[in-house]
């Protein structure tokens, strides 16, 4: 699911920026602190990776969905 992440950059350099941001994340909820810091570009570009993947899915599962009722209509008629 990384796949457009890790298009521009290498995928240790994605992981290894998901990994900081977990971290970063994980130490201020430890402390107690209101608020998460600010997600770094790895992230980002990470979790648009994963919303394209799933669009990409469901158009594609929509569009085999289609295809199935097609040929249930034509076998039909």
């Amino acid at each position: 699911m990384l796949e457009y992440a890790t298009h521009n950059h290498g995928r240790r350099w994605v992981l290894r920026g998901l990994v900081e941001d977990m971290t970063q994340c994980l130490f201020a909820w430890r402390r107690d602190e209101k608020g998460l810091p600010e997600p770094q570009r790895a992230f980002m570009e990470a979790k648009d990776s994963f919303e394209l993947k799933e669009e990409e899915w469901e158009m594609i599962a929509e569009a085999e969905e289609a295809d199935r009722q097609q040929r249930r209509s034509q076998g039909q008629a």
